[in-house]
């Protein structure tokens, strides 16, 4: 039996953005709230990689920094009292009853009504290259979180990658280090537009597309780098003294199934009222939940999803982003193109050829009305 004073409303599992908001609102409609976080302090992603960048999609806000969002959803969301655990991972959940929801951590269970997964992507590393020596400088030039922009003053960095962390760091430190190198290997940056049009506008050197790193220089620390383009071999060596690696994250979402969260894809099965197939869990957060009607689709049956062939927008240029004319080369809608140098401008589209008729067969013509 539950003791009344171990039972709270709605316990929180993430303690991020969104976790943070979920505990103001509980603490809104007056229910007995705990927070649990594995890291010893609140927030998420935003503190731990980094405090510094500037966010421009937040409500209410031209811009903030990450570390500013995070005060301020603190203040808001503790105005209510709520119970904060912090530096303890959830390691079990378990229905127990009507109404009755375990959570086990390596010290201790913790009771509740309602639990609100709220971790994000889960469980996360960086994505690391595998390029000899790379990991003997982790941490001597090599980085994969950027915490303080202060230590990059006055260098030379080489920032890789294509998503809004790269190009975001490297807006970041255009004013702070004394040269910016950004070299991307896909074919179209994943970053929002108006960002890339940014990137393309300052006087960060880009590199793009199919560009990516080869080999990095020095011994005991970061000296140089070596980049190579995928499609025409050319190589070219850059003087750098840091390199941050921006290629994505890996997530591990294995907890939550062993929990009997239903996984599919890379996100938790939920209902329209964001439920799951358990009672009394709910799911909040990033890591694109899938509706639950897609349970039946092949890719919950284990099979992998249809490709599209669908062109998708690219762009074959090598630019260099100091200078406006930069922005032309890179057209923010377009057509892929079916060889190296070819381009279709935007708004133009490939005719599809014509389907060969059948042999032996002849379309009926309509009889004609003669009144």
């Amino acid at each position: 039996m539950v003791r009344q004073s171990e039972m709270y409303d709605v316990t929180i599992v993430g303690a991020g953005p969104v976790g943070l908001y979920a505990t103001y609102y509980a603490g809104l409609r007056d229910c007995k709230t705990k927070l649990i976080e594995m890291y010893p302090q609140v927030g998420g992603r935003l503190i731990s990689m980094y405090p510094e960048k500037e966010i421009f999609d937040v409500a209410g806000h031209m811009k903030i920094l990450a570390r500013d969002l995070i005060t301020q959803l603190t203040d808001q969301a503790m105005q209510y009292r709520p119970t904060v655990v912090l530096g303890e991972r959830v390691t079990g959940l378990r229905v127990r009853g009507e109404r009755v929801i375990e959570l086990s951590t390596p010290n201790g269970r913790h009771f509740t009504q309602t639990a609100v997964i709220a971790v994000g992507c889960g469980a996360f590393v960086p994505r690391k290259l595998d390029i000899p020596h790379l990991i003997d400088l982790e941490g001597h030039g090599i980085h994969y979180y950027l915490p303080s922009f202060e230590p990059f003053r006055g260098k030379k960095v080489l920032v890789m990658g294509g998503g809004n962390s790269a190009v975001d760091w490297a807006l970041s430190l255009e004013g702070i280090a004394a040269e910016v190198t950004l070299a991307h290997r896909m074919y179209k940056f994943q970053a929002h537009e108006a960002m890339v049009d940014r990137l393309l506008a300052s006087k960060v050197k880009v590199l793009f597309p199919y560009f990516a790193l080869k080999e990095v220089l020095g011994e005991d620390r970061v000296t140089g780098a070596v980049i190579w383009n995928e499609r025409s071999g050319k190589e070219e060596r850059i003087e750098v003294d840091a390199i941050v690696l921006s290629i994505g994250m890996l997530t591990n979402l294995e907890p939550f199934r062993q929990w009997g969260l239903t996984i599919v894809g890379s996100g938790i099965a939920v209902a329209t009222d964001m439920s799951t197939n358990m009672p009394g869990v709910t799911r909040r957060g990033t890591s694109r939940p899938i509706p639950e009607r897609f349970c039946s689709s092949p890719r919950a049956r284990g099979r992998p999803p249809r490709r599209s062939t669908r062109p998708r927008s690219t762009s074959m240029r090598e630019t260099s982003g100091d200078s406006a004319a930069a922005r032309a080369l890179i057209p923010r809608h377009g057509t892929a193109p079916s060889t190296p140098h070819e381009y279709l401008p935007p708004g133009s589209r490939r005719r599809r050829p014509p389907r060969p008729r059948r042999a032996g067969k002849k379309a009926a013509r309509r009889p004609r009305c003669t009144g």
